[in-house]
């Protein structure tokens, strides 16, 4: 109730809001204008804050600009930033998004390391040396606690670098 109407209150960007977690997003090829666009809407989010007497959490929010990574090494003499409330927002090359890594180059590789560091081999090692567990057993293993941190978004992150994919399938195989 208290963030549905959040949208509303932006002229320059957009919002994808989900529960307490909200992301503000822009568009331009002229990076101070993007500044600027993103400073007044998060202002005018303030307000609306204040007026339903809720609050922006400065300290968790962060600030990333998607770019080449070309354009990338050009602006890192400039360093970007939006200030709020005397308050320079942490500038961060990569985030977690719903349980998605994003990096500012949308490259996927910080997603991908994640993902095989969550499906622990290890364990499923583990339970094969256990003569009583059959391979259907573990195969059941596999489906329930390896496969649906393979599955989680991955339309979203499944158009990586061919050999981040490559590393994906060499896991799938090895497990």
């Amino acid at each position: 109730l208290y963030i549905n109407d959040l949208p509303l209150s932006l002229t320059n960007s957009t919002a994808d809001i989900f529960a307490d977690d909200s992301t503000l997003s822009g568009y331009n090829y002229n990076v101070p204008d993007l500044l600027d666009s993103l400073s007044d809407d998060l202002v005018n989010v303030n307000t609306r804050c204040s007026k339903n007497r809720t609050a922006i959490h400065i300290s968790k929010s962060k600030f990333m600009l998607i770019l080449t990574k070309t354009n990338i090494h050009h602006l890192a003499q400039s360093c970007p930033y939006i200030q709020f409330q005397d308050t320079n927002i942490a500038v961060t090359s990569s985030e977690k998004l719903q349980g998605e890594t994003v990096d500012n180059t949308l490259s996927w590789d910080i997603q991908v390391e994640n993902v095989l560091k969550k499906c622990n081999l290890g364990l499923l090692s583990h339970i094969k040396q256990f003569l009583f567990i059959d391979t259907c057993s573990r195969t059941l293993f596999y489906n329930a606690y390896i496969l649906p941190h393979l599955d989680y978004c991955c339309v979203i992150w499944g158009n990586c670098s061919r050999s981040l994919e490559e590393k994906i399938v060499k896991f799938q195989k090895r497990a």
